[in-house]
């Protein structure tokens, strides 16, 4: 077919013409886009009044501790706080009588609570709400919502630590001023009988605020961490905390800073009855520091294992104290035994602070960082000593002990509960490491080590000195109790 040269040029000039119209709509959209990004009012949400951390100082000079303070408080504190929303999958299948017809994924929708850090985007909340997550959102008091991923978590503490990571959704956030940082103060000296406001997101009613007071501090073994090694050293109020508050800022009436974050209950119905926990916050900035640095939290340890003490141990002691907590073993090589503690020492006090009890010792010293140096106050019988301890971590502990022979298990001595139970003295298996000795043998977690070559190891000094000749290339005869009560003898190698 005979095309003439003036309609070919009509065709090149209609197909210029079209390709020109859609650069052209192209670019109008694109700047649509971006002009509704940074002029609209309302495209990250509703307007919100905020009120500044300053301006909330001025008020609080000029209001009496009445409801108008707190009033002002929670317009202050309202915006910092978001409502964390996670998701996760889990493989399902269906079918039946024992058939599978396909798989479909479960997904598993919670809610929690969490308040801002910082400009960068960091948002604190509790382990438990973000835990096993593969999606994380958070919602803020204007209510729009952006995802968010979880930079760590201690399940030890039940802290976690969140980020907001696109730059452009931080960008319009700051520019818009949603990003209302909570200003972070000192549990410390906060006092039995000060009002506090629990802020949180109870069943989905987001930004709520409760009045309470602080009922009592230092509350540990309580059993609300799942975590093996819990620490444990909460505020208790009645401020009304119930599922959701978690992760939520309890804040301080008088200053208007954040002193705990909401963690836990103490119920029989599943409802607020009264009990609420919360971690200090001075515990909890320690642990967040350590999470936006290295993701996870390494913990110090002195080295020894411990006890609380007891009238009758004072009395055997020769000690004229009621409270303290006794060492009962000191680990070859480790911190407490390089800087000259014994058994039978009592610690009273560390850093100048009263030591009550075991948890509270541990919490004291977990929440150091690792080559620090702490100060113990020490008896021993009518002595009373001072003594630095330069802190380390568990796992250069274990290292030096076990550098001689590596079995590849870290044990630990019963406590005076866990001898009742099991009904025998002996080292527990706590760990079993991977293509090690102890796992090429079959040991594993949860048995007790009754005794090496016939003779009783109920310390980690004697058990490591008993499993000496591995080393030389002879065998060791090790006398196992295991879960279910039975005994046996495994030779090693």
């Amino acid at each position: 077919m005979f095309v003439s040269r003036q309609e070919q040029e009509k065709a090149v000039k209609m197909r210029y013409f079209f390709v020109s119209l859609a650069v052209y709509t192209f670019c109008v959209v694109v700047l649509a886009v971006f002009a509704t990004l940074l002029w609209a009012p309302d495209i990250f949400g509703a307007k919100v009044e905020y009120l500044s951390y300053s301006e909330l100082q001025k008020m609080l000079k000029d209001l009496p501790p009445s409801s108008k303070r707190i009033v002002a408080v929670s317009k202050y504190i309202l915006p910092t706080v978001v409502n964390v929303t996670t998701f996760k999958r889990e493989q399902g299948s269906f079918g039946f009588g024992g058939f599978e017809f396909f798989h479909r994924p479960r997904i598993y929708r919670s809610s929690g609570s969490g308040f801002i850090l910082d400009k960068e985007g960091h948002i604190a909340t509790n382990h438990h709400v973000v835990g096993g997550a593969q999606d994380v959102y958070i919602t803020f008091l204007n209510k729009k919502t952006v995802k968010a991923r979880v930079v760590g978590a201690d399940p030890e503490t039940d802290i976690a630590l969140l980020r907001i990571e696109n730059p452009h959704t931080l960008a319009i956030l700051r520019r818009r001023g949603i990003l209302q940082v909570a200003q972070l103060g000192n549990s410390s000296d906060l006092h039995v009988g000060e009002y506090v406001l629990a802020v949180g997101n109870p069943f989905a009613l987001d930004h709520s605020v409760s009045l309470g007071i602080v009922s009592a501090k230092g509350r540990s073994n309580m059993g609300v961490i799942r975590a093996q090694d819990a620490y444990e050293n909460f505020i208790q109020t009645d401020a009304a905390i119930n599922p959701g508050n978690s992760g939520g800022p309890l804040v301080r009436v008088a200053t208007g800073r954040v002193v705990g974050m909401n963690t836990a209950i103490l119920s029989k119905s599943g409802g607020f009855q009264g009990i609420g926990l919360a971690i200090p916050i001075d515990m909890a900035k320690k642990v967040i520091a350590q999470l936006r640095k290295n993701g996870k939290v390494q913990r110090a340890y002195l080295g020894i294992s411990i006890v609380n003490l007891t009238p009758e141990m004072a009395q055997e002691l020769g000690l004229d104290i009621e409270q303290g907590v006794r060492i009962t073993e000191v680990i070859p090589d480790g911190p407490a035994d390089l800087a000259g503690l014994r058994p039978n020492d009592v610690i009273v006090a560390v850093d100048g602070k009263p030591v009550e009890n075991v948890s509270q010792l541990r919490t004291l010293v977990a929440l150091n960082t690792i080559g620090s140096k702490i100060h113990l106050t020490v008896r021993r019988g009518k002595e009373k000593l001072e003594v630095e301890v330069l802190l380390d971590s568990k796992e250069n502990i274990l290292r030096r002990l076990y550098q001689n022979v590596d079995l590849g298990v870290e044990l630990r001595p019963l406590s005076e509960e866990e001898v009742q139970q099991y009904g025998a003295e002996g080292l527990l298996i706590t760990k079993v490491r991977k293509n090690s000795l102890a796992a090429a043998n079959h040991l594993r977690e949860g048995w007790l080590i009754l005794g090496v070559n016939g003779r009783r190891t109920t310390t980690i000094r004697e058990f490591q000195k008993a499993i000496a000749p591995i080393k030389r290339g002879k065998r060791v005869l090790l006398h196992i109790l295991t879960e279910y009560g039975v005994q046996y003898t495994l030779q090693i190698p």
